[in-house]
């Protein structure tokens, strides 16, 4: 999965292309995060176990920098540019943005267990 592309440009620099459609795919795939809309509410949602928490925009951003530290050097650009370097480009550039979007891919294909509705009516109340 390429969430980015780096290139050299001049003076030694590094430039970062992000890929927002590999960064949500991943934020779905491998760490979890879902959207889900109950009642005309917009819910943000993190899987723990199968069953859904609900969670503040913030979380996701910050739960993909932390990934991506602690797994940076399995990512195929890793010998391209230091972990530091990477993560003042992604701060700057933000790819990850509370947008429709984002919101698309993370309600791909959900559904909730009625358990999972009841958190979020519960969460409402």
């Amino acid at each position: 999965m390429a969430i980015a592309e780096i290139t050299n440009i001049r003076g030694g620099r590094k430039k970062v292309k992000f890929n927002k459609v590999e960064i949500y795919t991943f934020l779905n795939e491998v760490l979890g995060f879902r959207y889900a809309v109950l009642n005309k509410e917009g819910y943000y949602l993190k899987n723990n176990n199968g069953i859904y928490e609900c969670i503040i925009f913030d979380e996701i951003k910050y739960t993909f920098r932390n990934y991506i530290e602690n797994n940076f050097d399995s990512f195929e650009f890793s010998n391209q540019i230091k972990f530091k370097d990477f993560i003042n480009e992604f701060f700057a550039k933000r790819p990850i943005q509370d947008s429709n979007l984002l919101k698309s891919y993370l309600k791909k294909n959900l559904e909730l267990s009625e358990e999972n509705k009841q958190l979020l009516i519960n969460y409402d109340a």
